[in-house]
């Protein structure tokens, strides 16, 4: 029973784009150029710049052997379908700009990974789960007398520290460790930045869903209002966008941030910082752009929901699908209506063309054909003669 609740999730996730790149005869190509141009080489490129280069890294790939017979536009546009690239029209610019989705860059990490896999559980990681379920456990304690006692613990643990330090006795963590630890925070930030990539599309996808809703709301255009409103209340409550409002508030609080980037710099001028790969150290020297980056990508989406929305509520354009709507919903629960054969009055007209014609010889009291065609006048009066 339980292998079958697993194949069966496992076959949803075979259709779904991660498994699908994964499993992509050009997988590696495909992959491979995703990486070096949206994952490496930024995060989002303008349509000409991405065709561009997707150019150029087809033509190197040819010259090593590459069986790739398409165009970078083709590509480009496979690659959309897929769902392994998303395009949006950013607001004021001139054409679109290309960035991975989610599933793509999921499928990329997962791919790194493999490739350098860590060899055994590292001290870091060990350091972190003890750290969260501590605080975690202090942060849901209700009884303010143990509370009490764990505040009191931590300050003789600093006092302590404090007192080693002057004292010359506290060591500095090794190079290695602190290597580790750097980039165990590296792969946690790269994961953060994928999460709220991943809010913002959520969000994209509610905006759709509450349009359609609104299409298909009977009331009158305040009661499409209310119900956008209040569509943009339980999006704030969701629970993505709680956890999005927390990362925010974090995120652009002056302090924070300024924690932030001082430490930042202070470990990137580390000598164990010099043990970095390129694309590690720039990571972590753009890190804060980078979650602003992505944060002020959720942060429009939201700031801009409700009043793209009333907007269109308020167009001809709204009114226009929501007739539209109701029209093709109206037609679908209309009953399917048997057509009944013609109704002949006339003996003698056996066709048609002799009924749209007139007959020549019609029986006394027979004066009209009846024909039961809604595309067809109902009623054939033929021809008198003179």
């Amino acid at each position: 029973m339980k292998s079958l609740r697993a194949v069966a999730g496992y076959r949803k996730l075979r259709r779904e784009p991660v498994w699908e790149l994964l499993a992509a005869h050009n997988g590696p190509v495909i992959a491979g150029v995703l990486k070096t141009l949206l994952s490496d080489g930024g995060r989002t490129l303008a349509a000409s710049i991405l065709h561009e280069r997707v150019t150029v890294e087809l033509e190197s790939l040819r010259a090593d052997g590459e069986d790739l017979p398409q165009t970078a536009q083709a590509y480009v546009s496979e690659w959309l379908r897929s769902g392994w690239l998303t395009r949006s029209l950013p607001r004021g610019a001139s054409q679109e700009v290309f960035e991975l989705t989610p599933a793509a860059a999921d499928a990329i990490r997962f791919l790194d990974s493999s490739l350098a896999p860590r060899k055994a559980a590292t001290e870091s990681r060990l350091a972190t789960v003890i750290t969260q379920l501590t605080r975690l456990a202090e942060e849901t304690d209700p009884n303010p007398e143990s509370r009490v006692r764990s505040l009191l613990q931590e300050r003789e643990r600093i006092d302590r520290e404090i007192e080693a330090v002057r004292s010359g006795a506290r060591t500095v963590l090794p190079q290695d460790r602190a290597l580790e630890r750097t980039r165990e925070t590296i792969e946690l930030s790269l994961a953060l930045t994928e999460d709220f990539r991943r809010v913002r599309d959520e969000f994209d996808k509610l905006n759709r869903g509450l349009r359609q809703s609104l299409m298909e709301n009977e009331g009158s255009r305040g009661d499409v209002l209310e119900a956008l409103f209040a569509g943009v209340d339980v999006i704030g409550q969701s629970e993505a966008g709680k956890t999005f409002a927390a990362f925010w508030n974090l995120l652009t609080d002056r302090e924070q941030s300024g924690s932030l980037s001082e430490a930042l710099d202070v470990v990137t001028s580390r000598p164990f910082a010099r043990r970095l790969e390129p694309g590690e150290r720039k990571f972590l020297l753009n890190l804060t752009a980078r979650l602003l980056d992505e944060g002020s990508g959720v942060h429009d989406v939201l700031q801009n929901f409700a009043r793209s929305l009333k907007t269109f509520v308020q167009s001809r354009e709204f009114r226009e699908q929501r007739r539209l709507h109701q029209l093709l919903k109206q037609a679908g629960q209309a009953p399917s209506r048997r057509r009944k054969p013609f109704a002949r009055t006339c003996p003698l007209a056996t066709s048609w063309r002799s009924r749209a014609a007139g007959c020549d010889r019609w029986p006394s009291g027979c004066s009209t054909i009846q024909v039961n065609a809604p595309s067809i006048r109902p009623w054939c009066t033929p021809k008198t003669r003179s």
